[in-house]
This record gives C-alpha cells, structure tokens and sequence, in this order.
C-alpha cells in the first residue's frame, strides 16, 4: 500500500497508522528520514596516523583548529580551505595536553617524554621557542584566560610563569595522577581539578590546598565550567553519564544527563550555554539541552571510531570531534533542541498520531550502532531484574521498608572538605 498521496486528516488513514508500527514505519520511509531528521555529518579530514587527544579551536581567527593526536604530531587546519596548512614533529611520545593562551599567539605542549614545549602559533617553524624537561611526567596543562602564566597537572599542579618558563608555585601535590583541571572562566584565581583516585577538587592559587573535595562512585574524565553560569561545572564520568554541579552546594548534583553506554571522554559547552556535547568510546555524540534533561541530538556515523575529544568551533556554528581512527569529523551544530513539549507539539507527531515514547525509540533505533543499542537493551534487562529483585525482597521485609519507584539513579558523593 503506498501512502505518498494520502491526505493525513482523513479518518481512514489515521485509523490505519494507528495500529501498532504501521505509523513508525511510515515515518521511516517519508518524512523523519528526508525532512525531520535531516544529516548533520559535513566532512572528514584525514592527516593524523594515530588517535586524535586533543581539539583546540584558534580564539581570535574563527576558522583555525589545532589537534595533537598520539604519535606527538600537531596540525594546524583551515575550516574554510579543507585542508590541513600545517604540521610539525613536537614529541616522540603521545601528547597529553595541548593549550593556547587568550590572544592565540603561543602555544604550549605537553607529553608522556616529559618535555613542556612552547610554540609560536602564527610561524611556520618546526623549533619551539622554549623547551623544558621535567622530572616527572606531565598529563595536561592550561593557560589562564586573562594572564601570561599557565598551569601543568601530573603527580601536582604547577604555576609557571610564561616568559621565565620556570615553575613558581606549587598548588597541590599527592601520590594520584590528575586527568583534567580547568580554570574558571570569571574567576582566575579558581581551579578545578579531577583525579585518578574518583576524587574532584577544587582549588583556590591563593591558598596552598584544595579548598573544597568529593569523591565520585567512578573517575571523571573530563570538566567544563558553564560559561553563562560560572557557578556551575558539568564532570564527564566513567559511569557514562554527565553530572553537573553547583559550587555553593556541591554534595548535591543539580542535573544528570544520560544516554551514553560506554565512559564519557570529553564535554564541552556553547558560548551561550545551552547546548552540551559529549563524545563517548560508543563511537557516539550527544548534544543535551542544558536546561532540560531532553536529549534530542544523536551523532553517529557508520565508519567513525570511539570518539576521544569533541569541541564546538570558535565561532559555535560546527562541532568537532576527534577518534582513534585519526579523522578529524565536522557535524552542523542543531538548529534547536526540542524539548519534549515542543516536539508534542510537532507536526508529525500530532498528525499521525503517534506517542512521544515511540517517536524516541524510533530514532534511536535508526541512528544509533548496533553495539550501543545491544549494550541498551541489556541494561534495561539488568534494570528489570533488579526491580524484581526488590519485589521478591518486599515479600520477605516489613512493608514500606524497600521503595518500588523508578527513581534516577544519583552517584554516591563522600564531602572531605
């Protein structure tokens, strides 16, 4: 039977894609595919031969890109020409941390061989203008958004000032190895940091230890601090989902967003503060409304390795990613995220008839790989029988003794200081 002439007011024909999936697979084959849910992939750039760490966008020319990838390579890539203009040879061991400073005119590095090198971004020159050796290994570094000094975390968190090149404080020092610090994007003299002992901490330069610290159920991969609220910080966990939190009640998580199945690597936020992307080893990318827990935005293509590092361009109209497979990917960022109440509302939807929940599994059912989908449904199978679990136990227990409510599940969080 074929509907591409079919009025969809009419009573005959919405009494026919009311039965169950005869709407769905009319959406299928017409009208989500073409117009609803259109392509977002725009191109792929191949250069690296190792996996892609890192993505950082140029802050002063909108369409430079920097990535350092794990064979100790940096590239400097032209959005607008599609090309790669330049790469040079800045380590021999996989490249940890890359940063650039405010006015984009130097470039620090880092790596497992223990070199912190310093780089001018607009010479074409293969020498960097200072080299460091250190005596211990150096996993990220960051400069300060407004000042000429910048920040190294391995076994401690460093200050160094940028035109002696010599560290000249020490801000925290333990026997764990520190995988992200951040600095606040308001206040500069506020840090934050996350370990590999699930600790996060957060640090003040004006003091010799870390003024507030919890621990998480699983380590934290990644952190971004909300750019229109910088009160507020968003942790990429191992538990595959993201947490946010506010620091003037920080033993509370204010929102968790989901739909990962596999540990979260890296976040990063738009200028405005609406839109969160995520990049998970799923090989997939979300992009979360930071104000409801709606996730409307998938990203995923066929060919695509687990994703490393994510970024929004410097102008915010394009997201990065970066994976195992050395390709650089650029995605349309989404027009708008649709809420569900927006998405009720819809056209479609409402014509045919069709309910919200139907409408999200048919797109995840249709985008998403086929391990992440298996991965879901075994889950939601673990879930089941953990509900089970509980009904056998309330047979047994004093009534009111064990809650049947599917309640989101919160990370236990331990306040040290």
């Amino acid at each position: 039977m074929v509907f591409e002439s079919t009025n969809l007011n009419k009573p005959a024909f919405k009494k026919y894609i009311n039965k169950k999936g005869e709407g769905l697979r009319l959406l299928k084959k017409r009208t989500l595919s073409e117009k609803y849910l259109p392509n977002p992939f725009l191109k792929s750039y191949r250069f690296h031969q190792d996996s892609i760490f890192n993505i950082l966008p140029h802050p002063v020319i909108k369409n430079l890109v920097f990535t350092g990838s794990a064979d100790g390579e940096i590239c400097l890539w032209m959005l607008n020409r599609e090309k790669c203009v330049f790469n040079l040879k800045a380590h021999e061991k996989p490249m940890r941390g890359v940063s650039i400073n405010y006015n984009g005119k130097f470039l620090i590095s880092c790596s497992d061989d223990n070199n912190l090198k310093l780089w001018r971004t607009m010479e074409n020159t293969k020498i960097p203008i200072k080299v460091h050796k250190s005596d211990v290994s150096m996993s990220k570094v960051e400069f300060n958004p407004s000042f000429s000094y910048f920040l190294t975390a391995g076994k401690s968190i460093l200050v160094w000032d940028l035109e002696r090149f010599v560290p000249i404080q020490k801000v925290f020092q333990k026997e764990v190895s520190l995988s992200c610090i951040k600095f606040n994007p308001v206040e500069h003299n506020i840090l934050i940091s996350s370990a590999s002992d699930r600790s996060v901490m957060l640090h003040d330069l004006r003091l010799h230890s870390p003024v507030k610290k919890f621990f998480m159920e699983m380590r934290s991969n990644d952190i971004i601090w909300s750019k229109a609220n910088p009160w507020e910080f968003t942790i990429a966990n191992e538990d595959s989902n993201l947490y946010k939190f506010d620091i003037r009640k920080i033993n509370h998580v204010r929102k968790t967003y989901k739909g990962h199945v596999m540990p979260v690597q890296s976040i990063d936020q738009e200028k405005t503060g609406k839109l969160i992307i995520s990049g998970s080893l799923d090989r997939t990318i979300r992009v979360h409304n930071s104000n409801t827990n709606f996730n409307a935005n998938i990203l995923s293509s066929s060919r695509m390795s687990r994703i490393l590092c994510v970024s929004f361009s410097s102008d915010g109209n394009l997201i990065l990613s970066g994976s195992e497979d050395g390709n650089l990917r650029l995605w349309k960022k989404p027009a708008k995220i649709e809420n569900s109440k927006i998405l009720q509302k819809n056209k479609i939807v409402r014509d045919t008839k069709i309910s919200l929940s139907n409408f999200n599994r048919f797109t995840e059912k249709c985008f998403l790989p086929k391990l992440v989908m298996n991965i879901h449904n075994f889950k939601m199978k673990l879930n089941q029988k953990n509900l089970v679990k509980k009904s056998r136990l309330g047979e047994i227990l004093l009534p009111c003794s064990i809650s049947f409510k599917d309640m989101p599940k919160k990370p236990n969080i331990d306040l040290e200081i």
